[in-house]
């Protein structure tokens, strides 16, 4: 089995920080961005064939299907395009590697020693990082 389908499940955020910051950063609302402090999104992971999708579950429910087998993608963020390609690392954990507008972003998701999921993002030199445990 491969490392990464480990991430598959029911997660709930346990603890985050510089979400405000990175929302600044790619120019989210400013009611919005202090909403995101308080809010505690949940997601749900399961793969597909060579995608994994994500259900995240905030103020509304977004899907997402993302392709694991290098091939780029691209999507929006509060009007802005991104564009990225998704490895799967031998250690089982899943980058993101691309471009949000004009600057460099970078995601990093995998299982820690707690067995808790951690989702680390770097856009443009703020880096946001999101502890998830199973439900």
């Amino acid at each position: 089995m491969g490392e990464h389908l480990k991430l598959a499940g029911e997660w709930n955020t346990v603890s985050q920080t510089n979400v405000e910051e990175m929302l600044y950063k790619i120019g989210a609302p400013f009611l919005i961005r202090k909403a995101a402090g308080h809010v505690k999104p949940s997601q749900s992971i399961s793969f597909e064939g060579d995608k994994m999708k994500i259900i995240t579950v905030t103020v509304k429910t977004t899907e997402k299907f993302i392709p694991l087998d290098g091939s780029e993608f691209s999507d929006q963020v509060f009007s802005k395009t991104y564009v990225c390609k998704v490895t799967v690392s031998e250690d089982g954990s899943i980058t993101a590697d691309g471009l949000l507008g004009d600057m460099g972003m970078k995601s990093v998701r995998k299982i820690d020693d707690a067995g808790q999921m951690v989702l680390t993002t770097w856009i443009d030199g703020v880096e946001c990082v999101r502890v998830f445990a199973r439900k």
